[in-house]
């Protein structure tokens, strides 16, 4: 059956507008669970130069035996973190990411999109770093490295090779992060949520805490008053994927984390806060969460601060 002309002409338009909308998925500021992509998301636009795939983690060998094609490496804390203050893991200077950012061939307006074989604990936190230096375009694959392989695609080992383009951060978004003179502030307040990150052995004081990558133990045991304990890793599946909104929220809920309040994330670096900043800010749509990145790291190594024991906040 042959269509009318002013029908086709109209049946074209919106093939046409269509297709505009679905590239334009690349584009859009990142909403409240479109922050996640799965390998059907990353393989329709593989090619695209407007989308730049990044792994992270400890050692470039792992990225050279395989990785998904087009990827590029960062590794995950000589390129992200302080050089000074490599220890307690904090943020690095805007200078220095921007410089990374050029070296990898993003752009202001690329797309960027995580991935890592450590539970996506370290692509929240770059999530959470891009996020801090103004960065709009931001995704985690689901599942991490693993799942690529999981969805039957193959790993290459050609090293992506990179023009490097210009970066420059233009802001830095401050509300993302908070200091310790301004978390001292808040303590007691009301309307305020703490959330410590940790086993619920280094919450309590049984263990002490130690930062993840360095593996020194902290001068003081426990947590930062009025804290409540909700474990990082509760935010993921066995499989290494997000629980669903509705069983996250339903889990933060229980724990007296509502919506109206302010929360402060925190852990033993800052490194594991990111996963329950990530989940609230961009999963679920909280519009007033912070990561103290300095973390235990600092409060617990303070003799004149205070610290908790035992299971209450």
């Amino acid at each position: 059956m042959t269509r009318p002309p002013f029908l086709s002409a109209m049946f074209l338009l919106s093939t046409s507008i269509a297709a505009q909308i679905a590239f334009a998925d690349n584009a859009a500021p990142a909403t409240p669970q479109r922050a996640l992509v799965d390998v059907t998301w990353i393989q329709a636009r593989i090619d695209s130069p407007r989308v730049c795939i990044l792994e992270l983690g400890p050692d470039i060998r792992r990225y050279r035996q395989g990785h998904i094609p087009g990827a590029r490496f960062v590794h995950w804390v000589d390129d992200i973190t302080e050089p000074a203050d490599q220890a307690r893991y904090t943020v690095a200077p805007p200078e220095m990411i921007e410089a990374l950012l050029c070296r990898l061939g993003v752009q202001n307006d690329t797309t960027i999109v995580l991935y890592d074989d450590l539970n996506s604990r370290v692509s929240a936190r770059m999530f959470w770093t891009l996020r801090y230096y103004g960065h709009k375009e931001i995704r985690i694959l689901d599942g991490g490295r693993n799942a690529w392989p999981t969805a039957g695609q193959e790993f290459v080992t050609e090293t992506t090779r990179v023009e490097p383009r210009e970066y420059k951060i233009v802001s830095t978004l401050k509300k993302h992060r908070i200091c310790l003179k301004q978390l001292r502030n808040q303590l007691g307040k009301p309307g305020i949520s703490i959330i410590d990150g940790r086993p619920a052995a280094q919450y309590t004081g049984e263990e002490p805490g130690k930062v993840y990558h360095t593996g020194k133990a902290h001068d003081q045991r426990g947590h930062i008053p009025g804290a409540v304990n909700i474990l990082w890793t509760d935010n993921f599946r066995e499989d290494g994927t997000f629980r669903s909104p509705a069983e996250l929220s339903q889990m933060y809920e229980d724990h007296g984390v509502t919506r109206s309040h302010r929360v402060i994330a925190y852990c033993n670096e800052g490194l594991h806060a990111a996963p329950v900043w990530f989940v609230l800010t961009e999963l679920l749509g909280y519009d007033k969460v912070q990561v103290y990145d300095e973390s235990m790291a600092q409060w617990a190594n303070d003799r004149e601060l205070p610290v908790r024991q035992g299971d209450q906040p």
